[in-house]
């Protein structure tokens, strides 16, 4: 059986380069790297998440899992004190292949302890920036403009109804504008669709593009921003109940940001972003590149920070 490479020598040398320069970030900035163990005596209770199942003889008869991220691990160092925290890993995730789907990738996740979602949206753009000049070769990449919005206005502007309209109403204004919406859909899961097919599409291509304010009952593993107008006195829902068994996606992610194939950094392995990508947290973010329009390539697959608090 013949081997066929599928990764030049100069896309290895460019990926090194991108992985040596966000290690030089954050050991500039004082953030800790740290590895923590891929096997797990149990697996990840997130509905949206397959975990990888491993026989392993010598730790028993009961399965460990493989690691769909080292979000757990990494929040135990933080919470016996270890400070910011950064980490470079492969995490593996079942039931998933495809254009945006590997069941193995390469995510980085970081913890910053005290800061606010502002502060982490900067430090990520300027991650983005350190990145795609290591991808070029250049000391510095071509600056791109960064553009911050509410999920509410981002939702409105796209759709022209809000995040908190019946879902029949939401259902319609997307199949107005041709979008095909299963049935029997509970509300977030519409709301996953809406962001992922209208919303992402009207960003601007050629900017950073950070959502924020995610709606309450779509936070995840994070408390409630507190002040929250958009939702007075709501809960986030438990997980399980906010997708039908015909939604498919995973509401997890905060920030999304799309650059242009010509910056280089399409060269990373690329798993998700989802076709879905829809809630977040308030207080945790994680960011992706994704293809969406014609000559726009994925690049790191999962870049994942929290203010860990």
């Amino acid at each position: 059986m013949g081997y066929v490479a599928t990764a030049s020598p100069t896309t290895l040398r460019q990926r090194a380069a991108i992985l040596a320069a966000i290690r030089a970030f954050f050991a500039a900035r004082g953030v800790l790297e740290v590895e923590t163990p891929a096997l797990s005596p149990a697996g990840v209770p997130d509905p949206a998440l397959e975990s990888i199942t491993a026989t392993v003889h010598s730790l028993g008869q009961p399965p460990h899992y493989l690691h769909t991220s080292p979000e757990f691990a990494m929040k135990r160092l933080l919470a016996s004190g270890s400070g910011d925290i950064f980490q470079i890993c492969r995490v593996f995730r079942d039931d998933e292949l495809g254009r945006w789907h590997q069941p193995e990738f390469t995510l980085l996740e970081w913890y910053r302890v005290g800061w606010d979602d502002q502060q982490l949206m900067t430090e990520v753009e300027a991650l983005f920036q350190t990145a795609l000049a290591a991808a070029s070769g250049r000391a510095a990449a071509a600056t791109h403009p960064s553009v911050r919005v509410r999920y509410a206005d981002a939702l409105q502007r796209a759709i022209g109804a809000p995040a908190g309209a019946p879902t029949p109403v939401l259902v319609d204004k997307l199949r107005a504008a041709g979008i095909d919406v299963p049935a029997n859909l509970l509300h977030d899961a519409v709301l996953d669709l809406a962001f992922s097919t209208a919303v992402v599409a009207s960003f601007d291509a050629a900017a950073f593009t950070f959502v924020h304010d995610y709606p309450a009952s779509q936070a995840a593993l994070a408390r409630l921003k507190p002040g929250d107008a958009s939702s007075p006195g709501s809960r986030p829902s438990p997980p399980a109940s906010r997708y039908s068994a015909a939604a498919s996606s995973s509401p997890t992610v905060f920030m999304s940001s799309r650059m242009p194939a010509s910056s280089g950094a399409g060269s990373w392995q690329s798993s998700r972003p989802d076709a879905a990508p829809g809630g977040a947290f308030h207080r945790s973010m994680r960011t992706y590149w994704r293809r969406s329009p014609p000559g726009y390539r994925t690049a790191p697959a999962w870049l994942s920070a929290s203010t860990g608090s």
